[in-house]
């Protein structure tokens, strides 16, 4: 029989946000995003009810999808949503350090592809300078610490927007845990080099 053994995914510097210091404009209308790709279509359907009520509760604030004419057509009734075709990864990195993001989500929904995945949103979303909120189910659950470095979530709609809106009301608590995040990357990225 083969090895069963994983060997953890590590960071590179890449992974890192801009090495200028993390700062937000406090009028600045909130950022969530989802940078998911074509193998997410079942996650970002899931999303779309959670979408329309944070936009019920924080009109102004502002969604980022990556997707195509279907993704499109799934959130053509829920306000600030911006949807952006796939790009190149140099691309997608210089995305990631082009505008301020927020929250960034995470949802894993049970599946045998989701099975095997592991914890690299962590990664994509530290990147982008932002905090993020994760499905409560491996691969995240072994590396995000919830209300330390994230926010865990189980699969309730309602629960995710509750985590949603308390994020995206309060600058205090996603800077401490983009920090913690932050701080959990470069410390895998020194394992790497």
């Amino acid at each position: 029989l083969p090895s069963q053994s994983v060997v953890e995914p590590l960071p590179c510097k890449d992974d890192l946000p801009p090495t200028e210091e993390h700062q937000r404009d406090t009028e600045s209308t909130p950022v969530i995003f989802y940078h998911g790709t074509g193998s997410h279509l079942r996650e970002i359907v899931w999303l779309q009810p959670v979408i329309e009520g944070v936009s019920k509760q924080i009109p102004d604030v502002q969604f980022e999808f990556f997707g195509g004419d279907r993704v499109e057509r799934i959130f053509t009734d829920v306000a600030n949503v911006r949807v952006l075709r796939q790009m190149s990864w140099k691309d997608y990195l210089c995305h990631c350090r082009s505008r301020p993001f927020d929250v960034g989500l995470a949802p894993l929904l049970p599946s045998r592809f989701n099975h095997v995945r592991s914890h690299v949103k962590f990664f994509d979303i530290t990147r982008c300078g932002a905090a993020g909120i994760y499905s409560n189910r491996p691969p995240f659950d072994g590396i995000v610490e919830s209300e330390l470095n994230g926010l865990l979530v189980d699969d309730s709609k309602d629960a995710w927007v509750e985590a949603i809106v308390t994020l995206a009301t309060s600058k205090d608590l996603r800077e401490r845990l983009f920090q913690r995040a932050l701080h959990d990357v470069q410390q895998r990225v020194r394992l790497r080099h």
